[in-house]
């Protein structure tokens, strides 16, 4: 899965839209947690020995990856005005960011703020295809509605998304539990009734 994303920024070099996934983070207090910066939370509480960083030779400050994370709460808000808009304009591309890149590196020194521990990590080799850095042009989803844009912007920093990421594992130190025992948790509800 993934979402066709980045149309400005593919513009602006040339080249076409790319399918991507977006580089999710924080959650909603005590609802939950999302993959891949899961992960990090996961080495944290001790469930996972290490992250593995894929690069460390990028032409970046820090030599690992920058991208363009976002919390899941604002890209919530941002689709909820991204429907909204629609209902009064019809379609529209627009990019859900923060418009500011984060490295690898800064992601896990956040991380390791919020759960005052380290969050050990291995440098490893380049994926083929990844980019050193990828952040979007949020301005067309910045703009006022009237302008045929959301009036949306992205809130919550890194700061909030570590800490969120945190407070989600530490009320779920074992994860997501499974299907079966969310739903008995839960007196019997189906998944119509949640």
């Amino acid at each position: 899965g993934g979402t066709w994303g980045q149309r400005e920024t593919a513009q602006s070099v040339s080249m076409p839209p790319l399918p991507t996934r977006p580089a999710l983070t924080g959650a909603p207090p005590s609802i939950f947690g999302l993959p891949p910066l899961g992960t990090w939370a996961e080495v944290a509480v001790g469930r996972r020995p290490e992250l593995t960083v894929f690069g460390g030779d990028y032409d970046t400050p820090d030599g690992t990856g920058v991208r363009d994370y976002i919390h899941v709460m604002d890209l919530a808000q941002g689709h909820l005005a991204a429907l909204d808009a629609g209902t009064r304009a019809g379609l529209g591309a627009f990019n859900l960011g923060t418009g500011v890149g984060y490295s690898v590196l800064e992601m896990v020194a956040a991380m390791e703020v919020s759960c005052a521990c380290q969050v050990k990590y291995k440098l490893s080799a380049r994926r083929p295809g990844d980019l050193a850095v990828l952040f979007s042009s949020t301005a067309k989803a910045s703009a006022p509605v009237e302008g045929g844009g959301l009036g949306w912007n992205a809130v919550r920093g890194l700061e909030d998304m570590a800490s969120d990421l945190w407070r989600w594992q530490q009320a779920n130190p074992r994860g997501y539990p499974e299907a079966s025992e969310f739903y008995r948790s839960n007196k019997g509800s189906s998944p119509g009734e949640l």
